[in-house]
């Protein structure tokens, strides 16, 4: 039975738009646990935030309950699970995301319509796997503890409690909280502290500066094709004292390829100049790699005995690998607090990369294994998740920029060469090959998980 878009946009509509929808109509305030200096603990669902007090409807008695500011100790946020919708948005874009994966690649050895099944069920099953994690970490609770924080502080924290009161949420207005002297405290005199008292520490905690993250990173490939639109054109000729030396023209095609794979791959390092601003430092070490085989058929006819003798032994695979030193900036609206926990990034950065050339285990004798610097560079968006202001779980969407161009290289060996008609002549001879100008390319997209620490 096929379900029609309709169906889907239905289902996707009650589970995701219409249980917001009932939540606003209903305006409840959020679900706490106000734990008293004495150890007393008080649950219920906060009803207003004054600057002296919170008020609290106990779900046992339905009496409401006013806690005064000076005896909190901490308050305990409850938040409901989201492991249900969680598994079904993961699920839902794992699907999309291995079905446009499969048409972008080009189904590498399967039919379209078979890889974007396969891919899809993949992708579907770890988008589930996933969301289940990020449903179980947006539904952790937040903990904001009073106890023995300043005044100014314990204030600015009583202020960002008040959206999850139901009185906020039904349409009250915001009211600034601020520190009123009583009438008999007016009355005295001021008193005119001594010079040599030194002014009072700042109330405010060290805000951390410094974050360390590490990606786990899955490349995505470009489709791997021959470059038969474009051939190369290159040379060979006989070494030694040989009759007809060369050189003779040959023809060379080309079959690229992307072998960038997944895991931890870089560590980043940034120090947050402010709430919005950051810079970074990103060092790439893994297996971000690009290769290319080259194969050509060396064929001539010769002046002597009006023969055209071939080989198809023209064939040369070599890789580059690339480790990158990437510093940036990056942007983001605010830094997490205890209220504030969901971040969205955006970064870029370039630097110096070193491509570490080399070629298979072919009998060609080539020069190609050696090292060469380029320029890299990445940009990036990344979404955020603190289960801390310290600690933190996201995942990132980016691309990378590797590419290095090779100068043309000659490779030698022993050849054996046959009549291209009848392969009934043979012979060999140190034959050399020049490998044309060329361009390794590992640029792709990627996407990827990472934890983060700040400090």
């Amino acid at each position: 039975m096929r379900i029609g878009a309709s169906a889907v946009i239905a289902l996707f509509a009650y589970l995701i738009v219409l249980p917001g929808d009932l939540a606003a109509k209903e305006q409840r305030g959020a679900a706490v646990v106000i734990t008293r200096i004495d150890g007393r603990l008080i649950e219920g669902e906060l009803i207003a935030v004054r600057p002296e007090s919170l008020t609290v409807l106990s779900p046992v008695s339905a009496d409401t309950i006013s806690v005064d500011a000076a005896q909190i100790a901490s308050v305990r946020i409850v938040r409901s699970s989201q492991t249900g919708r969680g598994a079904f948005l993961g699920g839902l874009g794992g699907v999309a995301a291995g079905s446009i994966l499969a048409v972008v690649t080009g189904g590498g050895a399967y039919k379209p319509r078979q890889a974007a099944v396969l891919m899809g069920l993949v992708f579907g099953g770890l988008g589930t796997i996933g969301g289940l994690g990020a449903g179980a970490i947006l539904g952790v609770d937040t903990t904001i503890g009073f106890a023995g924080a300043p005044g100014p502080v314990a204030l600015d924290r009583m202020e960002k409690l008040r959206p999850f009161a139901r009185e906020y949420r039904q349409g009250g207005r915001r009211l600034q909280l601020m520190i009123r002297p009583s009438a008999a405290a007016a009355l005295r005199p001021a008193v005119q502290a001594p010079e040599a008292v030194p002014p009072p520490p700042s109330p405010y905690p060290r805000v951390p500066r410094f974050r360390v993250r590490l990606p786990y990173t899955l490349a995505i490939p470009p489709p791997n094709h021959r470059d038969d639109s474009d051939p190369a054109q290159s040379t060979f000729r006989f070494l030694g004292n040989v009759p007809e030396p060369g050189p003779f023209p040959a023809v060379v095609y080309r079959y690229p390829a992307n072998f960038n794979s997944s895991g931890f791959d870089s560590v980043n390092i940034g120090y947050e100049f402010s709430e919005r601003l950051a810079a970074e430092a990103e060092v790439v070490f893994g297996q971000w790699s690009a290769a290319r085989a080259d194969r050509s058929l060396l064929d001539f006819t010769s002046t002597l005995d009006g023969t055209n003798y071939e080989t198809h032994s023209a064939s040369i695979q070599f890789s580059a690998r690339f480790t990158a030193a990437l510093f940036g900036l990056t942007y983001r609206p605010a830094a997490p607090t205890e209220f504030r926990r969901h971040m969205v990034e955006a970064g870029l950065a370039v630097g110096p990369a070193w491509a570490r050339l080399g070629t298979d285990e072919s009998f060609w004798q080539t020069a190609l294994r050696s090292g060469k610097a380029t320029l890299a560079a990445r940009v990036h968006v990344a979404y955020d998740f603190y289960i801390t202001p310290k600690v933190s779980l996201g995942v990132a969407a980016g691309y990378r920029y590797f590419r290095v161009d090779l100068e043309a290289s000659p490779v030698t060996a022993i050849v054996g060469f046959h009549d291209a008609v009848e392969e009934k002549i043979f012979f060999e001879r140190m034959t050399e090959w020049t490998i044309p100008e060329q361009t390794v390319d590992a640029s792709g997209f990627y996407i990827g998980l990472r934890t983060g620490l700040r400090f």
